[in-house]
């Protein structure tokens, strides 16, 4: 059955586009599967401002025969209500959807004293549509039956009545687990990356389904992705125990052995090339980590040349962080990396337990949250049982981590562990297995991994640091502890009311500690946000980059001030300027998340963009909301649409800035979903007046060359309104003009 395409939501009055095979139909077109839409014979969509309008549409489609009685339409509807009033209810509500149906309601409902009735033959359904392709066997049908698939039924129907609730709750489950189902059959009728994808899209459908989980596997295994199908094991096994307190099936546990063995003889792991899809394992060269001494020896497999490189490398790293200027007074806590403890007596494995503590120190040293103790401190507890809280009182740091080195003839097992020095909680935890001929790629990948979940505005320090400064009486916050809150209040959901009383917490770090370089990064960072959905785009980019300055200046080894700079510099003009900051970023840390969220905004071209953005998910697939809107901006100006309406999914609309009505309108509207687009871009007018003309957010906010065509061609795709006027354009000094504006 051939359905059109999504559309949004704009009233059949108005003059929207059409859907043209509706209108030849003839038939009015009910969708359930996602947000409510019907659309008109005219291909027009047609506006129910009542949840219970459409709540009645909904059953009326669902009943047998598609037709209810009165009497059980409204004692359904109007539970809460008496038999007399309910019945009132129901004259009314069908009153009204006569009104808003335009003297069509003939062609639409079939009704008599006793029952209400959808058209029988001019009321196509995409639910009937759904069911009746996933009834087939073939590939072409099932792909047709997830096209359908909008989200969840009724998805933008909310209700607080237990009648309602329990009804929509029945159906909901109902076609999700159909299309889950589908899903299931399809995954295996495809290959390559489709495969890959489609697994993924499985798993998001339920995650704790063990079997969606196997389907990802066998998919990251068909394309030799071995490494990616046994980190999604680890992924799987943590998500089982937190959420369900269980171990992975004997199946799973059985699939993850037989994928572990597939690789045993291959010495080394070749680096996986970048995918298009946002699920890759290592970024392409020109964004990875600069080529070094390690790198260059992956390939060989002599234990003792590999325990040597390890220390050798590692060891340089850690000396690196030595000639970093001593911390400021207000400067960020301290961490202990505890000797990497080998589960075994063998020689070989003490040295690539060292060098792996050692790599470890090296990584984590590069970031600016906390300062991490030299080796040479924590060698003494090499061995030993260790207190962890007397060790915190004597080393003065806030946190340890320790973890575990083990090898089992060809199989690698890291753990790691990080803690509370001051409770003795464990605080997060992580386990690492690979094949033995991919030793550097652990002592890379591993460090990586470990130093994003521990650092970063989302790492677990931060966290259970911020968590301690909630709970202070105000007079002993210190101006760490400030910082910690107002990061944690920027990032709540990233509205200008936060942004403003995170500014206010700043300047109370800043009065504490003046030279504080992380609390004018943050400063600087509420600005490019404020610029987002306020007026005087100019100047807020103009405070955003003195703030940035003084941050670089009071800590150059800080790459988050960097990024800053450098994202400020690119949005006031001074774009050869701006690259050079954002690579200094990338060279001080080169895999940090939030660091590759920067070069998603701003990399000099959409691959590089794009390539940033895929490492970034790679490394922290479930990112937080404030990654949206860079990793948005870098699929949509590399074409990739789709991605970057999946991307912003992530963020509920009532948080979207303009940005996210341009990426998302202009990205449906040019997947052909015009209506949706419309509406898109209606609600987004109404949200932010006289910021989302093409003349002010496309020409005139400061977005780098090759990015302007891009965004002016979204906006017109989408039909936002092209002209400003000139009090919207009074904040821009020499503004840029539209030749159809200025007659």
């Amino acid at each position: 059955m051939n359905l059109p395409g999504n559309s949004g939501n704009k009233s059949h009055h108005e003059t929207p586009s059409k859907h043209p095979d509706v209108a030849e139909s003839g038939c009015f077109l009910l969708r359930l599967l996602g947000p409510f839409q019907l659309i008109d014979p005219q291909g027009h969509q047609i506006e129910f401002a009542s949840k219970k309008n459409r709540l009645l549409l909904a059953m009326l489609a669902c009943a047998p025969r598609r037709s209810m009685s009165r009497e059980a339409l409204a004692g359904l509807l109007w539970a809460e209500h008496g038999e007399e009033q309910a019945r009132n209810s129901l004259r009314q509500a069908l009153a009204v959807l006569r009104k808003e149906l335009g003297g069509q309601d003939a062609h639409f409902f079939a009704a008599t004293d006793a029952t209400i009735a959808l058209h029988p033959t001019l009321v196509r359904l995409d639910t009937d549509a759904f069911l009746s392709e996933l009834r087939g066997t073939t590939r072409p049908s099932l792909e047709a039956a997830l096209a359908l698939w909008r989200g969840p039924f009724l998805a933008d129907v909310r209700t607080s009545e237990p009648e309602l609730e329990d009804w929509l709750h029945l159906r909901r489950e109902s076609y999700q687990g159909k299309y889950v189902a589908g899903l299931d059959r399809l995954v295996p009728m495809l290959s390559g990356q489709a495969r890959i994808e489609m697994a993924q899209r499985l798993v998001q459908a339920d995650p704790l389904r063990e079997a969606s989980h196997r389907q990802l596997m066998e998919a990251y295994l068909a394309e030799a992705e071995r490494p990616l199908a046994l980190r999604h094991y680890d992924k799987l096994r943590k998500l089982l125990h937190d959420e369900l307190g269980v171990e992975p099936s004997p199946e799973t546990r059985a699939l993850r052995d037989r994928i572990a063995a597939t690789g045993k003889t291959t010495p080394s792991a070749p680096a996986p090339a970048a995918a298009p899809a946002p699920t890759v394992v290592s970024a392409p060269v020109d964004v990875a980590e600069p080529p070094s001494p390690r790198a260059a020896h992956r390939g060989r497999g002599a234990m003792a040349a590999i325990a040597l490189l390890l220390v050798a490398v590692a060891a340089a790293g850690a000396a690196w962080h030595f000639t970093r200027p001593p911390p400021a007074p207000a400067g960020p806590p301290a961490v202990a990396v505890l000797p990497f403890e080998s589960l075994s007596s063998d020689a070989a494995d003490l040295r690539l337990a060292e060098g792996l503590t050692l790599d470890t120190i090296a990584d984590l040293s590069r970031y600016s949250d906390f300062r991490v103790m030299a080796n040479d401190t924590t060698e003494a507890y090499k061995g030993k049982p260790v207190d962890i809280r007397a060790l915190g009182r004597d080393l003065k740091v806030s946190h340890v981590l320790k973890g575990t080195f083990e090898r089992d003839k060809d199989h690698i097992r890291v753990t790691a562990q990080l803690i509370d020095a001051e409770t003795g909680a464990a605080l997060w935890s992580d386990r690492y297995d690979r094949m033995i001929g991919e030793i550097f790629a652990v002592q890379g990948d591993v460090a990586d991994h470990i130093a994003n979940s521990l650092a970063g505005r989302e790492g677990k320090v931060s966290k259970s640091l911020a968590v301690g400064a909630r709970r202070k009486p105000p007079a002993d916050l210190g101006a760490y502890d400030l910082y910690l809150l107002a990061q944690e209040t920027m990032y709540s959901d990233l509205s200008p009311e936060h942004m403003r009383e995170a500014q206010n917490i700043l300047d109370q770090a800043i009065a504490k500690d003046a030279n504080f370089a992380r609390a004018y990064v943050r400063y600087a960072n509420t600005f490019a946000w404020l610029a987002t959905t306020e007026t005087g785009a100019a100047e807020l980019f103009q405070q955003m980059l003195r703030y940035a300055r003084k941050a670089v200046a009071l800590d150059p080894m800080d790459a988050d001030a960097h990024a800053a700079l450098g994202y400020a510099l690119t949005m006031t003009g001074d774009y050869e300027q701006g690259q050079v900051q954002l690579e200094e970023a990338l060279r001080l840390t080169p895999n940090a998340f939030d660091i590759l969220i920067f070069q998603s905004c701003l990399a000099p071209t959409p691959e590089k963009e794009m390539a940033a953005a895929d490492r970034a998910i790679a490394l922290n697939p479930a990112f937080p909301k404030w990654a949206v809107p860079c990793l948005r901006l870098a699929y949509v100006l590399s074409g990739r649409y789709a991605d970057a309406i999946k991307v912003q999914s992530r963020q509920p609309e009532a948080e979207w800035n303009t940005d996210g009505f341009v990426v998302v309108a202009g990205s449906l509207a040019t997947l052909g979903q015009k209506d949706e687009a419309a509406a898109v871009v209606k609600r987004g007018v109404a949200k932010f007046p006289g910021l989302l003309s093409i003349e002010r957010f496309a020409l005139n906010r400061g977005w780098p060359p090759d990015a302007i065509n891009t965004v002016e061609d979204l906006m017109r795709r989408a039909g936002f309104p092209a002209c400003a006027t000139s009090q919207e354009l009074s904040d821009t000094p020499n503004p840029v003009r539209l030749p159809e504006c200025t007659g």
